[in-house]
């Protein structure tokens, strides 16, 4: 009896044991996949200006954007008042970020056939001038809250005033040759820039050619 304890006892330990190194594995890959560093995220770009106050969102912290300092997918990029950021992107796309503005970093993929390339950015609030890149010119996209619009090899100034509710009016103007298809969101309207000075406007789901 007395040997029959003892090994019932020293299975347990071993049990024990084991149920004890599953769960240390366990936990020390979560702490690896906590303390991942945010380099381990795509790297889309640099800020090759900044001015004042200006922060980069991610899902796990805020932190300030130093000039120079890469900007990677899926993060938010913040400026605050008289604060302004110039992101230069791997394409070698540019985008300028007026003061109280935010932008969502939301798709990039430069690599690939040319059916794979894309420039995903949505302008959450505020003033931004957009400039293409190399990509070719169906790879590019614009979002607000009001817009959707596709941009053709040239440069955009884009306002988003008077928000409300999540919704803000969104003013597009084309500043370079080339073109930009503007779209108003839930509506099947949309209108073609095709030479410089010419603006829209949306609002709430209408959109109005200015020049």
């Amino acid at each position: 009896a007395d040997r029959s304890e003892c090994r019932s006892r020293r299975l347990g330990v071993i049990d024990m044991l084991a149920i004890s190194h599953r769960y240390l594995g366990l936990a020390l890959g979560l702490l690896v996949v906590a303390s991942q560093p945010v380099s381990a995220q795509q790297r889309i770009g640099e800020a090759s200006s900044v001015k004042n106050s200006v922060v980069r969102v991610s899902l796990n912290a805020t932190q300030p954007l130093q000039n120079g300092g890469s900007v990677f997918k899926d993060e938010i990029i913040r400026t605050g008042k008289a604060s302004s950021t110039q992101l230069a992107f791997i394409d070698q796309t540019n985008l300028a970020v007026g003061p109280s503005s935010s932008v969502k970093l939301d798709r990039f993929v430069f690599d690939g056939s040319t059916a794979n390339q894309a420039v995903r950015i949505n302008l959450l609030k505020g003033a931004f001038r957009f400039a293409t890149g190399r990509l070719d010119k169906r790879a590019y996209r614009i979002q607000t809250s009001s817009a959707t619009i596709g941009v053709r090899g040239t440069v955009l100034d884009i306002r988003n005033i008077d928000c409300r509710a999540g919704r803000c009016t969104t003013h597009v103007t084309l500043v370079d040759n080339g073109a930009a298809l503007v779209c108003a969101n839930g509506s099947s309207k949309c209108v073609e820039l095709d030479r410089p000075g010419q603006s829209v406007r949306i609002r709430r789901n209408r959109i109005t050619k200015v020049l």
